[in-house]
Parts: C-alpha cells; sequence; structure tokens
C-alpha cells in the first residue's frame, strides 16, 4: 500500500502523472540556451544581410528574424507536451510551466523589435 497524497507508477510503464509534471517545469530550463541561440541567431541574420549597426536596421528586418523568434520558442513544445500529459492524467495544475513558457516566449517576442521600431 503507498502512503496517501503520493502517487506512484503504472504498471504498463507509462509514466506517474508527477513524473510528467516534473519533466514540464524542468523543460523550462531549456529557455536559457534556446535565448542565447536565438539572439546569436538574429545578430548572425542581421550581420549577414549587412546591418551591423541595429539602430538603422529597415523595419522589414523584424521579419528576418523570425526563425531567431522560432529557436526561443522551442522549449513551449516539450513543456506542452509533459503537461498536457500530466493533465489528462488528473493533474489541475499542469499547464501552468506552459503557460510561463509561453509568457516569456511572447514577451521576448513583443519587446525584443521595440528599439527598432521608428516612433514619431
Amino acid at each position: 500500500m503507498r502512503p496517501p497524497g503520493r502517487l506512484s507508477r503504472r504498471s504498463s510503464g507509462r509514466r506517474a502523472p508527477d513524473a510528467d509534471l516534473r519533466a514540464a517545469w524542468l523543460s523550462l530550463l531549456l529557455v536559457a540556451p534556446c535565448f542565447v541561440a536565438a539572439y546569436l541567431l538574429a545578430v548572425g541574420i542581421t550581420s549577414l544581410l549587412g546591418y551591423a549597426d541595429a539602430t538603422a536596421v529597415p523595419s522589414w528586418m523584424m521579419l528576418a528574424t523570425a526563425p531567431a523568434f522560432l529557436c526561443y520558442a522551442l522549449p513551449t513544445i516539450p513543456t506542452w507536451r509533459f503537461g498536457n500529459r500530466a493533465r489528462l492524467r488528473g493533474v489541475r495544475h499542469a499547464l501552468v510551466p506552459f503557460g510561463i513558457a509561453v509568457i516569456m516566449v511572447m514577451a521576448v517576442i513583443l519587446l525584443i523589435p521595440y528599439p527598432l521600431r521608428r516612433w514619431p
């Protein structure tokens, strides 16, 4: 008999809901290396296109940095996968890590191009 409140692994070899939830939280650790990779990718694209100064970059350049934004959004995939798997097994707060990952990605996507915009 297991102690109350403790989730056990299923005999079918599938992961327990707490293991999926833990994996969802741990997948948030991918945000830091993906941020660095996205930054290097964005800087590399702008320098390859001949814009060394970020203040002189035209507005269409924001579209050229879309691969960098996709690179930064990569941690949402395992976070959704593990969080949704735990949610389907009954963990009510399983999508909280996914929500945090989406908020972080949207903040970067909305705030990084801010200096590139030219306001009157």
